[in-house]
């Protein structure tokens, strides 16, 4: 059975120091110059080992920046920062950590709910303190002079300032990132007033949201509404009745049961996670529907078919994803925008264990966000941890490091580098087989021609090879060709690959047979080629489709004899003949003259010499056999057992034993 948890705030741990002696650490940079080149994917992620060395005694190492991309090459700074922290740390040492969100930089800042601070945390895990003098209060003023009374809520605007949903003051407080709180909304009364400002109130608001015009979207928990501060700071109520109810509606008319977390996409859709356990989706005109969850429980699905235990935090991705802390399941789940849930992290026993998926396990997690990685960051409240989920869904705790606290001793060194971009090589090399034919010594290809690569940067990418192009090949003797891609950075990559030449008695091209057409036909040329070829050379073009490929389509006028001229891999040419025979069309001539005068005495049919076995049948007009003949060697004279047939028209068929069709008409015996 699962154990069902709601959250509530339980205590607040107070820290205290042990004073040691340590001695600070010694950073001593690498060699000049120290050159990061960046990987396939355009990054390089900096390690320790590349940039320095630190003697002496220390805990814990920090570089920044610790990531580099194709927007940062050329000469670069990196700051190690080594500390040496012993003790208790009170910075790093979260109460009931609920609200998270992340700066474009991959900062990360916390509504440290129990120590009534937020603080800041850099990918790192260095900590300080954002704001809040971790005294219960509801001062604005710069940093820790600032107080807070159980921040729940917060969000990030696109200059930088952070939104906080100061649950605790009934407030919502702005913090620009030099640290200066100001009040945005919210007189401190409990209350559900519209007005300007801090005429408004508020009771135990639990989430906030900024939309692209710098609009706020406040989750007034207990009193079941979303409520909007317009940039200018007037207070609207933008949806729902005040009423604990799950109805689906437009602006007042929808209702809400004890909601907390929101978020908001780019269309300006906001997405909430209701405690009647479902995840609300509110249009930017404020009609609002279910998207997934129906009562409490636990099951993946589409819709309503899916179920939550009291969802609390939620985040959106580029695609339009939620990722939702089910708090009372101990699970992160993510919701399609199509409301398709699955549970992607946590098994629902209660616990802090790192791993992959279901395999990890989380304590009533509650705030949730998304790094510029991809990576999610969530709140596990009772056990005050940060936990890491990459999006191959692998989970990890967060190492907290109190950078300026207390029994800390450090030291930091600014070094230089330079970042080169590294080519990818997109051509595909595989071992290669040269084939060396009789009287022809091969050479080695030229493969720079056709390479290709990709650099994040857009340098323009070349490329050498070794052996070059040309060099003497010999059969049985194996060579091993490196090809190296150079950008304008200096950036380099290599590839290798075998070439294998092998001995063949054969002709790289050869014909098996001289085809025959008739006059304004065509025929496809075949010659039996080896594969190695790379160039095709047909002469003459007339005639041909094309002359340089393998197969052209040949239609020539006349007879016509056509050379093939190839080049292997290899280098060697070698050339072929075939000889495209034309057959003219036979020409029948529909009269003649046979009165003996000389001139067109006999029926002559133009080219049907050079079809021998045909056969000639003429009918007279009673449809009887008047001439045939095998062949014709010897035109018809116009008689019939020897007399002359009289004037008219006769009945001819002509079959030319070619399998076409036969020939039939009249001709006209004129005297």
């Amino acid at each position: 059975m699962r154990a069902h948890t709601k959250v509530y705030l339980l205590s607040i741990f107070v820290l205290s120091a042990t004073t040691t002696f340590a001695q600070a650490p010694v950073i001593t940079p690498k060699t000049s110059p120290i050159i990061l080149k960046l990987d396939g994917t355009g990054n390089h992620q900096v390690q320790l080992s590349e940039v320095a060395t630190i003697i002496g005694d220390y805990n814990s190492v920090t570089i920044t920046p610790f990531n580099f991309n194709c927007s940062t090459t050329g000469p670069q700074t990196v700051i190690v920062k080594a500390s040496n922290t012993t003790g208790n740390d009170p910075v790093s040492a979260l109460n009931y950590p609920y609200g998270i969100v992340t700066d474009a930089s991959g900062n990360i800042y916390v509504a440290d709910a129990g120590n009534n601070q937020i603080k800041k945390f850099t990918p790192c895990g260095v900590v300080s303190v954002l704001a809040g003098s971790g005294v219960v209060g509801s001062a604005d003023g710069l940093g820790t002079s600032a107080s807070f009374a159980r921040p729940w809520g917060i969000a990030i605007d696109a200059s930088g300032n952070i939104y906080v949903a100061d649950a605790g003051n009934n407030k919502i407080r702005k913090i620009m990132p030099s640290g200066l709180v100001s009040t945005v909304a919210g007189s401190g009364a409990k209350g559900a007033k519209d007005g300007f400002g801090t005429s408004a109130t508020f009771n135990n608001p639990g989430g906030v949201a900024v939309d692209q015009a710098g609009n706020l979207y406040v989750v007034d928990s207990d009193n079941n509404l979303i409520r909007k501060i317009e940039s200018g700071g007037n207070v609207i109520t933008f949806a729902g009745n005040g009423q604990y109810s799950s109805v689906d509606g437009t602006g007042i008319d929808a209702g809400f049961y004890n909601p907390h977390g929101i978020a908001i996409d780019k269309a300006g859709y906001l997405y909430i996670a209701d405690g009647n356990n479902r995840i609300r989706k509110i249009s930017p005109g404020a009609v609002v529907i279910t998207l997934a969850g129906s009562s409490s429980g636990h099951a993946d699905g589409i819709g309503t078919a899916a179920s939550f235990y009291f969802p609390n935090g939620i985040a959106i991705d580029g695609a339009g994803n939620l990722y939702v802390t089910d708090t009372g399941n101990n699970e992160i789940r993510e919701v399609s925008p199509d409301g398709k849930v699955v549970t992607i992290a946590g098994n629902g026993s209660i616990g802090s264990i790192d791993g992959t998926g279901t395999a990890a396990i989380f304590n009533a997690p509650i705030g949730i966000t998304f790094d510029p990685a991809g990576n999610l960051y969530v709140t596990d409240a009772p056990d005050n941890k940060i936990r890491k989920i990459t999006p191959a869904h692998v989970v990890t705790t967060v190492d907290l490091i109190g950078g300026n606290g207390q029994n800390t001793l450090s030291s930091s060194l600014q070094i230089n580098v330079i970042v080169q971009s590294q080519p990818v090589i997109t051509s595909v090399f595989n071992n290669v087989i040269i084939t060396a034919y009789p009287g022809c010594d091969p050479v080695l290809p030229d493969y720079v021609t056709n390479s290709t690569a990709n650099d994040c940067d857009g340098s323009i990418v070349t490329f050498t090879q070794l052996p070059v192009a040309g060099t003497p090949l010999t059969p049985g003797v194996p060579v091993t060709v490196i090809i190296t891609a150079t950008d304008n950075s200096g950036g380099t990559v290599s590839t290798n690959f075998d070439v294998n030449v092998v001995s063949s008695t054969a002709k790289p091209v050869t014909f098996t047979n001289n085809p025959v057409i008739f006059q304004g036909s065509h025929v496809l040329l075949e010659p039996q080629a080896t594969s190695d070829i790379v160039n095709y050379s047909w002469s003459p073009a007339a005639g041909l489709s094309d002359p340089a490929i393998k197969n052209p389509m040949a239609n020539p006028s006349v007879t016509t004899t056509y050379t093939l001229t190839v080049t292997t891999a290899g280098g060697c040419t070698d050339s072929a003949d075939i000889t495209v025979t034309v057959i003219e069309n036979v020409i029948i001539p529909n009269a003649f003259t046979p009165n003996g005068d000389g001139i067109n005495d006999f029926w002559n049919i133009a080219h049907l010499s050079e079809y021998p076995g045909c056969s000639v049948d003429v009918f007279g007009r009673n449809g009887q056999l008047i001439y045939h003949s095998i062949g014709y060697s010897k035109p018809w004279s116009g008689t019939y057992n020897g007399g002359r047939l009289p004037s008219g028209a006769y009945y001819y068929v002509i079959d030319l034993k070619d399998g076409r069709q036969k020939l039939s008409g009249e001709v006209t015996i004129i005297k």
